[in-house]
C-alpha cells in the first residue's frame, strides 16, 4: 500500500512539473503601430518576449534608402519588451530584420538564434487638386475657377526624384591581377595595384549594391609604363555618381630594359674619357688608319640585348663618327654610343712627322731600318695573313708540278730500260 502511495506522489510531481514547463513556454514577436508609411513618416516597432531571456539584438533594414531603423530601446529581453523606430525615406518596400540569441527561462540551456522580420511599405504623398466652378447664365456669365494644389511643382519634382534610389555603392570589385591594396570596401574610393611590363590590360569584375544602379570601367586597356588610372564609375538610379579609382603601376623589368654596354675596346685607339656605361660619347683622337674600318669590340651588359655598329667604314679624311646602337631585350629602351675620331691623310701625316719644312723628317732621323719598318706597317702588316696564304698555295702548287714532272721522267726512263732489256734478250736468242 505504501509503495502504491509513493508511486502516486511521484506521478503527481512529474505532472505538475510538466504543466509548469508548458506554462513558461517561450514566445518572441514583433509588432508595429503602422507598417504602411508615407515618405517622411515613422513607425514604432515593439520587440516582445514572453518566457524568454536573451540578447544582444541587432536590427537592420534591407533598403536603408527606403526605410531606416534607429533607437533600439533595449538590448536585452527577459519577459519584457523594447522598441525601435522605422523612418520612411522614399517610396518603396523594405524588410526590417531583428536577430538575437534567446533562451527559455525554464531551461536556460535551450538557447537558439531567433530572427523576426516585418515588411514596411512606403508611399509618396498624393497631390490633391480641388476645382470649384460656378456658372450663372442670364445675359451675363460668371465663371469662377479656384484651384488648390497641395504640392508645388518643385515638391512634385522632389517627390519623383525621391522615389528613385541614390545608392551608387559597389558591393565588390575584383581586378584580374591580384594585389589590390587596400582590400575592397564600398566606402574606400582609391586603391593601388602593381602589374608587370607584359600586362597590356586588366579586367575588373564588379557588382553594384543596388540592382538598379549601373557601372562602367574606364582606362583599363593599353596600359603604359608608369602610372595608369583605372576608374569604375557607378551611377545610381537617380543619377548619383561614385568613382572607384585603381592606380595601376606598370613597371619595367630592369634586366630586360637594360640597353647599356659593359665595355668598348677599339684596336689602336684610346677612349677619352675612360669608358663608363653611362657615358655615350667618346673621342678617339687622330687616327692614321691602315684599313678603312675600325676594329671595335663592344659587349652588352645584358647578353640578350641587341647591338648594331653603324657607319664603320668608308671614312673620309677629317672628322668621322661611328655609332653603336643597343636595344634592350624587351625592345622598350634604345641607347647610342658615339665614337668620334679624326682620320689623318698622307699630307697631314707628313706634316705631323716633319714638324717644319726646314727640319729632317722623322723617317730620315730613324734611318733605313725605320723606313723599312714604316713601309712594312703601311703596306704589309695587315695583309700578312693573306700574303702568307698565297705564298703557301703557290709553293704547294710548284711542288706538285715538280713532283709530277719527275714522275713522268722516271716512268719514261723505266720504259726505255724495259725495252732495251727486251731487245737484248731477243738478240741473244
Amino acid at each position: 500500500m505504501k509503495n502504491k502511495f509513493k508511486i502516486l506522489i511521484i506521478f503527481l510531481v512529474a505532472f505538475v512539473f510538466l504543466i509548469i514547463n508548458n506554462t513558461w513556454a517561450a514566445t518572441f514577436s514583433l509588432s508595429a503601430s503602422s507598417l504602411n508609411l508615407n515618405v517622411g513618416g515613422s513607425s514604432t516597432v515593439t520587440v516582445s518576449g514572453s518566457g524568454v531571456a536573451g540578447g544582444p539584438f541587432t536590427v537592420s533594414s534591407s533598403n536603408s534608402s527606403v526605410a531606416s531603423v534607429s533607437g533600439l530601446s533595449t538590448n536585452w529581453l527577459e519577459n519584457s519588451s523594447g522598441t525601435f523606430t522605422v523612418t520612411a525615406k522614399s517610396a518603396g518596400t523594405a524588410t526590417i530584420t531583428i536577430t538575437g540569441t534567446v533562451a527559455n527561462l525554464s531551461n536556460s540551456a535551450d538557447e537558439s538564434t531567433v530572427t523576426k522580420t516585418v515588411t514596411v511599405k512606403v508611399t509618396a504623398p498624393t497631390t490633391n487638386t480641388n476645382t470649384n466652378t460656378n456658372t450663372n447664365t442670364n445675359n451675363n456669365t460668371n465663371k469662377n475657377t479656384s484651384t488648390n494644389t497641395n504640392k508645388t511643382t518643385a515638391q512634385n519634382n522632389a517627390k519623383a526624384t525621391s522615389s528613385k534610389s541614390n545608392n551608387a555603392y559597389l558591393k565588390n570589385m575584383i581586378p584580374s591581377v591580384e594585389g589590390l591594396t587596400p582590400s575592397f570596401s564600398k566606402d574606400i574610393y582609391s586603391y593601388s595595384l602593381k602589374v608587370g611590363e607584359n600586362v597590356e590590360s586588366i579586367n575588373v569584375k564588379a557588382s553594384v549594391e543596388n540592382s538598379r544602379a549601373t557601372y562602367s570601367v574606364i582606362g583599363n586597356t593599353n596600359l603604359k609604363i608608369g602610372e595608369n588610372k583605372v576608374t569604375v564609375k557607378v551611377t545610381a538610379e537617380d543619377g548619383t555618381v561614385k568613382n572607384y579609382v585603381i592606380n595601376v603601376l606598370k613597371s619595367d623589368d630592369p634586366v630586360k630594359s637594360d640597353a647599356t654596354l659593359s665595355s668598348i675596346i677599339v684596336e689602336g685607339a684610346t677612349l677619352s674619357p675612360e669608358f663608363n656605361s653611362n657615358v655615350t660619347e667618346y673621342d678617339l683622337g687622330d687616327l692614321e688608319l691602315k684599313s678603312n674600318k675600325l676594329n671595335i669590340y663592344a659587349y652588352t651588359t645584358n647578353d640578350n640585348a641587341k647591338m648594331e655598329i653603324a657607319q664603320n667604314g668608308n671614312f673620309k679624311v677629317g672628322e668621322n663618327t661611328v655609332k653603336i646602337k643597343v636595344t634592350s631585350e624587351n625592345g622598350n629602351v634604345t641607347k647610342e654610343y658615339l665614337l668620334k675620331f679624326n682620320k689623318i691623310g698622307i699630307s697631314e701625316r707628313n706634316s705631323l712627322v716633319t714638324g717644319s719644312s726646314n727640319e729632317k723628317t722623322g723617317a730620315d732621323k730613324k734611318g733605313l731600318g725605320a723606313k723599312i719598318k714604316e713601309v712594312y706597317n703601311d703596306m704589309f702588316k695587315d695583309k700578312m695573313p693573306v700574303i702568307l696564304l698565297y705564298f703557301f698555295v703557290w709553293f704547294e702548287f710548284i711542288q706538285v708540278v715538280y713532283l709530277y714532272e719527275r714522275l713522268q721522267k722516271y716512268e719514261k726512263k723505266d720504259k726505255n730500260i724495259k725495252e732495251d732489256t727486251k731487245e737484248t734478250r731477243r738478240l741473244k736468242e
